[in-house]
């Protein structure tokens, strides 16, 4: 599935091979979990079904808000 958003860096993580790098992260409960951030801010975090048109939209809607 690709998503077009420009502006836009994605990194796939898998939480079995990368534990360690993930820390507190690790502790997912619910797949699949999808976590959005800008430099330290975490814009989300949370189960996302895996509908294009849905991720498209959550992430439009992420990267439209301002800075802070």
């Amino acid at each position: 599935m690709a998503v077009v958003v420009s502006c836009l860096c994605a990194e796939w993580i898998d939480i079995e091979d990368q534990a360690d790098e993930l820390g507190d992260l690790a502790d997912v409960e619910n797949f699949p979990t999808i976590r959005v951030t800008r430099g330290d801010q975490v814009l989300f975090h949370g189960v996302q079904l895996p509908i294009h048109a849905h991720l498209e939209r959550l992430l439009e809607e992420l990267l439209a808000r301002p800075e802070k």
